[in-house]
């Protein structure tokens, strides 16, 4: 389907599907299997904005991870790195996975322009480290 990437480290990218329930509310239905990865991993995640239009998902501890990196360089760039910060930062929400769906605000429905429409989960690996990241199609290209 997606040729892997190895420049950027991608090991494993899949489509998954972004809709919308009765009550108005958006999630993103993954495969099984990648639910079953997700979830061994942690039962919550943080899903935030990511840099192009993309979303990211955090392990709580790479999430914690995070904080402290955005504590720590903020006395070399405050300026610069308040901004980052606040784009990656502001709008995460704390979601579970749920019978192979995972819940997405509208606000970052919005941002990444994925409505009702296949997007691409992608799974990277840097310095033994796996980080997840689901972008729209003409994005993920």
């Amino acid at each position: 389907m997606y040729k892997l990437d190895e420049e950027k480290n991608i090991v494993n990218k899949t489509c998954v599907q972004i809709r919308k329930h009765e009550n108005d509310t958006w999630y993103m239905e993954i495969p099984e299997s990648w639910a079953e990865e997700l979830s061994e991993i942690s039962d919550v995640w943080i899903i935030g904005k990511g840099i192009e239009k993309g979303l990211n998902l955090y392990s709580p501890q790479q999430w914690e991870k995070m904080k402290l990196f955005f504590l720590k360089e903020k006395a070399i760039d405050e300026k610069r790195i308040r901004v980052l910060q606040r784009h990656l930062m502001a709008a995460a929400y704390e979601t579970r996975i749920q019978n192979g769906k995972i819940n997405i605000p509208e606000i970052l429905i919005a941002y990444c322009e994925i409505e009702n429409e296949e997007a691409v989960l992608i799974k990277y690996e840097r310095e033994g480290k796996v980080f997840y990241s689901v972008q729209n199609m003409s994005e993920a290209s």
